[in-house]
C-alpha cells in the first residue's frame, strides 16, 4: 500500500452542476497521481479548458539509476470524466537537482504553456504542448540569481 505522501490528490474538480446561487457544489471526480517509484509527486497549478478538460502541472521524480532520482516538470491532461488523456515530463537535471513546473496557462488554440525552474533554480524553462500532448517548443533561460529561483507569473500574448 502506498503512503499518501508519495502521491498527490487531485481535488477541487468540483464542477458546479447547480446554478450560481446555490450554496453547495458537487465533487464530480477525484484522482490520485503517483509517478510509480515511491517518491513524492506534487501538483502546483490547475486549469480547465473550454471543453472541460483538466490540466495539472507540478513535478514528479524519474529514476536515473538504482538509487538516484531526478525531479522533472509534470503535465497531466484529464478529460471531463477524470480519465487521464496524457502525461508528459520535461527537464534535465543532475542527481539531487530540482526541476518543477509552477505555472500553467492555456491559449485559445488549446495549447498548454508550462513554466518553472530546472537545475536547482539556475534556469527557468517554458514548454508548450499542443492539445494532444505533443511538445511544440521549449526554451530555457539562466536566472543569474541566487535569490530568484522560481518564475512567479506568466502572461500569454494574443498569439499564444
Amino acid at each position: 500500500m502506498k503512503s499518501l505522501n508519495s502521491s498527490f490528490v487531485l481535488l477541487g474538480i468540483a464542477l458546479l452542476a447547480a446554478p450560481a446561487r446555490a450554496q453547495s457544489s458537487t465533487l464530480t471526480w477525484e484522482k490520485r497521481f503517483d509517478g510509480g517509484i515511491g517518491q513524492n509527486d506534487y501538483g502546483t497549478a490547475i486549469e480547465v479548458d473550454g471543453a472541460g478538460d483538466v490540466y495539472v502541472v507540478g513535478f514528479t521524480f524519474v529514476q536515473q539509476s538504482s538509487n538516484s532520482f531526478i525531479p522533472k516538470f509534470l503535465t497531466l491532461k484529464y478529460d471531463p470524466q477524470g480519465q487521464l488523456l496524457w502525461m508528459r515530463t520535461f527537464g534535465y537535471g543532475f542527481s539531487g537537482g530540482m526541476g518543477a513546473a509552477y505555472l500553467l496557462a492555456l491559449d485559445g488554440s488549446g495549447n498548454a504553456h508550462v513554466a518553472g525552474q530546472v537545475q536547482n533554480g539556475d534556469y527557468w524553462a517554458v514548454v508548450k504542448y499542443d492539445p494532444s500532448g505533443n511538445l511544440l517548443w521549449s526554451q530555457t533561460w539562466a536566472t543569474n540569481s541566487a535569490w530568484v529561483t522560481d518564475p512567479s507569473d506568466m502572461v500569454l500574448t494574443p498569439a499564444g
